[in-house]
This record gives structure tokens, sequence and C-alpha cells, in this order.
């Protein structure tokens, strides 16, 4: 068992009104849906694992990790949703402002 911490870093990619979403198929969330992200590398920062993860055309990279996504109006998101992400769009993050 693996003892280091993950930290995961999620990016929010909006087109106009529309938020891009994806289908998680892992271990953690699994069939919820989420912004898309990833892990921090070792030694990379929080923005440059967000250009890694979201770089280019939104397109499926790792078809064991993402079911499907998707662009999806604030007003009508998929469900259900990833947990964290329900708790953003409640305002139960920190810092809760």
């Amino acid at each position: 068992m693996d003892s280091q911490p993950k930290v995961g870093v999620a990016i929010i990619v909006t087109r106009g009104d529309k938020v891009l979403l994806m289908k998680r198929m892992g271990p953690h969330g699994h069939g919820t849906w989420s912004t898309p992200g990833g892990h921090l590398e070792f030694g990379e920062s929080p923005e440059e694992c967000a250009a890694r993860e979201a770089n280019g055309d939104p397109s499926i990279v790792a078809d064991s990790e993402v079911a499907e996504i998707g662009w999806f109006a604030w007003d009508n998101l998929a469900s259900p949703l990833f947990l964290p992400l329900e708790n953003l769009l409640a305002k139960r993050s920190y810092p809760p402002k």
C-alpha cells in the first residue's frame, strides 16, 4: 500500500454558458460526474497539473477512468455529481466564501 498522500487537481472548463463534465469510472466517485482533473505529480504546481490535464480539445484519454464527457448548462448539470463538486456548488467548501 502506498503511504504517500495524493493530491487531486480539478479544472473548471467552460465554453459560453456550459461546463465540461466527465463521468468517472475509477473506484473514487465511480458513476458520478465531475470536472476534469488528475493527480498532482511530484514537483508539479497545481497550475502545471491543470494545464497537463486540460490541454487541447476535450477527449477521453484514460478510458479506464472516464466513461463519457459532455458540455452541460449550469442549470441542467448531469447527475449524480461527484461529492467535491456538489459541495463546491452548494458552497460547502473551504474557504466558505
